[in-house]
């Protein structure tokens, strides 16, 4: 649950984005896509609230309509009314008939003996009329839903004796909401061909993006492939460990060794650092720029005596370091100035063009030190 709880976000602001926009079809979606990943009361409280406003919305528009086409015809305009109002109740009455099935089977309308094909043939028969882009009975969705929750359940693994379709289903909710959902497996089954790279999304993974694209983060373990489905095999009920896994694992440790202990020596042999720790606890100063650096003070007047080729060789090392550094932080800090100018269409200073004093010392250290080698004597 709270790993979703992040997508279930995502999903919130694109509702209230839709919300915004009176988009209530959208925010609708989106909104009972994060009830179905991570149920808030602000989700609740806003799903109620915008299914209110589309049925009122829907009972003015058809009472608008209603009235100025009685206005132009009135015969034409009741028997037109009259058919409409007769499908949509027959339609209603379908949903009802499927919502009210105790079981599985009669929800698909299939014996309990029938075979993996013949439980999909009707789950597509029967997907296609009660999807609620393509039926507007008001409980074409909740009868969708049922229906895509029968198929899960006869085709999953183990699923064939879960049969019962009127229990409580929070009974169920740890299957419904572990499975794919029943938009996302429709259009697997339907779009296999047209999208092959398409992949249902998991509930550890589901992408609350706009355009539903399958999150990068739902692994291939997880996504029951469409052969499993359509040969009736059922998919492996769990992950496991393959030697291949292990050995990636092996592979990946060992990289991570690789990378890591070259790093340790090499902290083992640092002469300097520009803060205080327990092993570097002298501070000193470099002669030309006054750079302040910390070392090791057992160990360093014996590795670099003062007034020595050696010392100066240190020191010079130290100046280079703290000013390259330094040269590189700032200009990275102009080139930030110079987005934030240019992001308001204002021009940036010239300053910020040049390069920042730290660069220009960092480049004249060399013949510094070198004249400041040749007046000590060293050549």
């Amino acid at each position: 649950m709270f790993a979703n709880k992040d997508e279930a976000i995502k999903c919130l602001n694109i509702a209230k984005n839709a919300m915004d926009k009176d988009d209530l079809p959208k925010a609708i979606k989106f909104l009972e896509k994060a009830k179905s990943m991570y149920p808030t009361d602000e989700v609740k409280t806003l799903l109620v609230t915008c299914k209110a406003k589309l049925q009122a919305r829907n009972r003015f528009s058809y009472g608008s309509s209603g009235s100025g086409n009685a206005g132009r015809s009135s015969g034409t305009s009741d028997s037109r009314n009259g058919v409409g109002g007769a499908q949509e109740a027959a339609l209603n009455r379908e949903c009802l008939k499927i919502l009210a099935c105790k079981n599985y089977h009669d929800v698909l309308g299939v014996s309990r003996n029938a075979s993996t094909d013949d439980i999909k043939k009707a789950y597509k028969k029967l997907a296609l009329k009660f999807h609620p882009d393509k039926n507007s009975a008001r409980y074409a969705s909740e009868a969708f839903n049922k229906i895509s929750e029968a198929f899960h359940s006869l085709t999953s693994s183990g699923g064939r004796h879960v049969d019962s379709a009127s229990d409580n289903p929070q009974q169920h909710s740890h299957y419904t909401t572990s499975y794919m959902r029943s938009e996302d497996f429709f259009r697997n089954v339907f779009n296999q061909h047209s999208n092959p790279n398409y992949r249902p999304n998991r509930r550890a993974g589901y992408n609350c993006h706009s355009d539903d694209r399958p999150s990068s983060r739902t692994s291939s373990s997880d996504r029951p492939t469409h052969s499993s489905a359509s040969s009736g095999t059922d998919p492996p009920s769990g992950p496991g460990m393959t030697p291949l896994s292990w050995f990636h694992m092996l592979a990946f440790f060992i990289l991570i060794t690789i990378g890591i202990l070259p790093k340790l020596f090499d902290r083992e042999h640092e002469a300097f650092k520009f803060v205080r720790t327990g092993r570097y606890n002298r501070m000193l100063s470099t002669r030309l720029n006054g750079v302040i650096f910390y070392v090791d003070g057992n160990v360093f007047d014996r590795d670099y005596p003062m007034n020595s080729s050696a010392r100066f060789e240190f020191e010079y090392e130290v100046d280079y370091t703290y000013f390259d550094k330094k040269c590189s932080r700032e200009k990275s800090m102009n080139a930030q100035k110079i987005h934030y100018y240019l992001k308001r269409m204002k021009a940036p200073p010239k300053e910020l063009y040049e390069p920042p004093e730290s660069c220009k010392t960092r480049d004249l250290l060399r013949d510094a030190y070198l004249a400041h080698l040749n007046k000590h004597g060293f050549t």
